[in-house]
């Protein structure tokens, strides 16, 4: 299963279209995936006007990454959908509360993907991840060595 969903992301990335694709994630929800070359960082996601989950990615920035670490940035994505971690954002009143609810978020994030790709892909995002240092991008998310650490016990 896992082997089948890779090869079908690869093609997936390979293609690169300029136009929406819809994309069925491992927990049945059909993503839109919308490239966005202005888009800040490889990827995010969204809901458009009629509530269909959207996966957004920054062709340009995803060109530059390896296959594999765009296969898992692609099922982190997923794993933010399939977990409704959009939903639970949207309810949290406070920045502060905002914040340590996107760290666990995104580690969550992190698991999934792990669990739902190749081996090869789990352990790509982990050498991107363990390259950047004990830093973070943003206060509201986990520095690098925390994601790294989280991907290689869910990639077991």
């Amino acid at each position: 299963m896992k082997r089948h969903l890779a090869q079908a992301v690869m093609l997936l990335f390979l293609c690169f279209p300029c136009q929406a694709l819809p994309f069925q994630c491992p927990c049945g929800i059909l993503t839109i995936d919308v490239p966005d070359p202005n888009l800040f960082d490889f990827m995010r996601i969204s809901y458009d006007q009629f509530n269909n989950p959207l996966i957004i990615y920054n062709p340009i920035l995803l060109r530059q990454a390896p296959l594999l670490l765009q296969q898992f940035f692609w099922m982190h994505e997923c794993g933010h959908h399939c977990r409704g971690h959009l939903a639970i954002l949207m309810q949290q009143g406070s920045p502060l509360s905002m914040a340590w609810t996107n760290v666990n978020l995104e580690l969550d994030a992190d698991c999934f993907a792990a669990s739902n790709v190749p081996h090869e892909s789990s352990q790509a995002a982990y050498d991107f991840f363990r390259k950047q240092g004990p830093v973070s991008p943003h206060p509201a998310y986990p520095n690098y060595w925390q994601r790294s650490d989280v991907i290689a016990q869910c990639a077991q």
